[in-house]
């Protein structure tokens, strides 16, 4: 379920002449508009994403054989302010790469521009035809609900029954009912960008699902000043709209930063705790998952491999899926695991750990300052599914840590969303 867009550009007649798609040309124009806005652009393998805010991607596929250009907007979260953002985009690019564009009928930004319209015919029903479902299925399982969550996130660990999440925050299946009363405030709270321009309410949202999501919640994440900064601007700015003051209390006692927005301000007393990584989470790497500490930075690497770094340790860990059949399964078990993985020189073999028939564990010492300490790892799933995974540690007292999370470590089950 969700709500966005969809348009098509082709070249404009001319008179009784078609037009020409000048793929170079159109990126150009695409790249400089995009400068204008302050989006970011990232040229993929197969499309285009133009970046307007977090969970606001517009998204662009060439086709040079059908000399068409093709762009998708999914507003779920973002919300009706990033999809007339886009909207916008693709006419201004329509216009100066002389391109016609055909959106999907029924959007009443879109067609005429109209952005109370596109809130209240498309955005209000959304939301509530979403918490409808959710409110239905809430019912029928004690597991937690996600929604619009990417497939490449964390998950989370113990989320509470009856209870659903997003990038924008934690809520109870039954929180229709707020809606139902005051269905405008609802999607002011709810989506990132909610209103035309990027106003206050956006740098309140944007601040608190960067707080929900990304926010690790110790001295050493930098993101807990950024967002007692825009909480502050928006406190500063627009004194009357309600400010999340429990959570920026809580942030500024992290980074010892003095609190200086004024007690009389309204309160946001949406939700008691702010912060999913303030917990264990589930860190997808490739098919596998593991049980980490929230507090974890991801980073992605050029061999696509994964590290989550600490401030004192680090994981690196890939995964790969080898077709292996039955009859080739023990062989396969017997090669990957019973054999030291490592024969670098600068690395001296320290223990070796068996964890069941179907994991090994080597601890190394190796020549590294910052973290002397290497426990590499393999466990192999039925099925050929083998996890590679290294941790680096600075002490010896982290080999324990080290071996408790490979324990975690299973193939990841399909993810349910609404």
């Amino acid at each position: 379920m969700n709500v966005g867009f969809c348009v098509s550009m082709t070249p404009r007649r001319l008179l009784c002449f078609a037009g020409k798609f000048n793929l170079p040309k159109i990126v150009s124009r695409m790249e400089a508009l995009a400068a204008q806005r302050g989006c970011g652009i990232e040229r993929r393998e197969e499309d285009i994403a133009v970046h307007f805010c977090p969970e606001g991607d517009l998204v662009f596929h060439p086709d040079e054989e059908a000399q068409m250009l093709k762009g998708s907007a999914d507003s779920s979260i973002a919300g009706p302010g990033f999809h007339a953002a886009a909207a916008d985009f693709c006419n201004a690019l329509a216009g100066e790469a002389r391109l016609a564009a055909v959106y999907e009928p029924g959007d009443p930004y879109c067609e005429r521009g109209d952005f109370e319209a596109l809130r209240r015919a498309v955005f209000l029903p959304f939301l509530e035809e979403l918490l409808t479902t959710i409110e239905i299925e809430g019912g029928r399982r004690s597991e937690a609900i996600c929604f619009a969550w990417p497939d490449d996130w964390y998950m989370l660990a113990n989320a509470p029954e009856n209870h659903w999440y997003c990038p924008t925050g934690l809520f109870p299946c039954s929180v229709k009912a707020l809606f139902d009363r005051e269905p405008m405030a609802f999607l002011q709270d709810f989506f990132i960008w909610p209103n035309r321009e990027k106003d206050t309410v956006y740098l309140r949202n944007l601040a608190m699902s960067d707080a929900w999501t990304r926010c690790a919640f110790h001295a050493g994440d930098p993101l807990c000043k950024e967002i007692c900064r825009s909480l502050e601007k928006v406190a500063k700015e627009d004194p009357l709209l309600p400010f999340p003051r429990k959570l920026y209390l809580e942030l500024c006692g992290i980074v010892g930063r003095t609190p200086v927005v004024p007690e009389e301000i309204p309160e946001d007393t949406r939700f008691e705790s702010v912060g999913f990584r303030k917990f264990p989470l589930l860190a997808p790497i490739g098919n596998w998952e593991i049980l980490i500490p929230g507090g974890f930075r991801r980073e992605e690497q050029k061999d696509g491999a994964i590290r989550l770094v600490e401030p004192d340790r680090c994981i690196a860990a890939s995964s790969a899926v080898c077709q292996v059949s039955p009859d080739e399964e023990e062989e396969f078990r017997t090669r990957m695991l019973g054999r030291r993985m490592s024969q670098h020189p600068d690395k001296v073999f320290m223990e070796n750990v068996l964890l069941g028939p179907d994991c090994r564990a080597e601890l190394f010492r190796v020549n590294d300052w910052e973290h002397p300490f290497l426990l590499e790892c393999r466990k192999i799933e039925p099925g050929g599914n083998l996890l590679s995974i290294m941790f680096n540690f600075k002490t010896r007292s982290e080999y324990e840590w080290g071996l408790d999370i490979l324990k975690t470590a299973h193939c990841r089950d399909a993810v349910e969303e609404v």
